[in-house]
């Protein structure tokens, strides 16, 4: 079981900050009961990219829909 492709792809850079769907698809079927809100992890990192130093970004909210091999990240506005 693995990831087969993202879009945007992992560690795009440039995307639209209108993009607000991340596509995650996985080499096999979801169970949808594994897909929980603990179980997916979206992190907010500085526009000139990940830096170790930086802890606790900020937490985005987001809604989890799964259609079978594919789970949609849909990212909500504001913060938890």
């Amino acid at each position: 079981f693995s990831v087969e492709d993202t879009v945007p792809e992992h560690r795009e850079i440039k995307i639209s900050p209108d993009q607000r769907i991340i596509k995650v698809t996985f080499s096999n079927v979801i169970d949808p009961d594994t897909i929980t809100d603990k179980s997916v992890k979206i992190e907010a990192h500085p526009a000139t990219g990940y830096d170790p130093n930086v802890s606790d970004i900020g937490r985005i909210n987001k809604f989890l829909l799964v259609s079978g091999d594919t789970l949609y990240i849909l990212l909500q506005s504001g913060e938890a």
